[in-house]
């Protein structure tokens, strides 16, 4: 993925990210102060709660269907959270590294910048080049 690619991907996110917040935020001052909610913070997008594998095949009763899924409710709210959490990680490190990247290129000369894009376009040449090749193989 190239650098105006990347670029535009982490604006996109970041957007989407300060949407969603403008969102939960607007919606919890309608619903009143987040003080007095004791509800679970919302996440901006919908758990799914799922049973785990095969459990639904073993002949459940609706009551143990409907316990089982509060039980998997918690803890899948707690695995998208830190899923979340994560997504969120993987943006910062992302942004360090552009800002690092940046801070090293302050330092080189106008020639070193211009090697520099010349081994960057090679090795994405490289990559381009073994991309059509494992695809020829399939």
């Amino acid at each position: 993925m190239g650098r105006k690619a990347t670029a535009l991907l982490f604006a996109a996110s970041a957007l989407f990210t300060f949407g969603i917040a403008a969102a939960t935020l607007a919606q919890q001052q309608r619903n009143g102060s987040a003080d007095q909610q004791d509800v679970a913070k919302p996440l901006p997008y919908v758990v799914r709660v799922r049973l785990p594998n095969y459990f639904g095949q073993v002949g459940l009763s609706r009551e143990q269907r409907r316990e089982l899924r509060k039980i998997c409710e918690k803890f899948d709210r707690q695995i998208a959270e830190l899923r979340w959490k994560i997504r969120q990680m993987q943006q910062e490190i992302r942004k360090l590294r552009e800002e690092k990247e940046a801070a090293c290129l302050e330092k080189l000369t106008d020639e070193q910048r211009q090697r520099l894009e010349q081994l960057k376009a090679a090795a994405a040449r490289r990559r381009a080049a073994r991309r059509s090749q494992a695809g020829d193989d399939m």
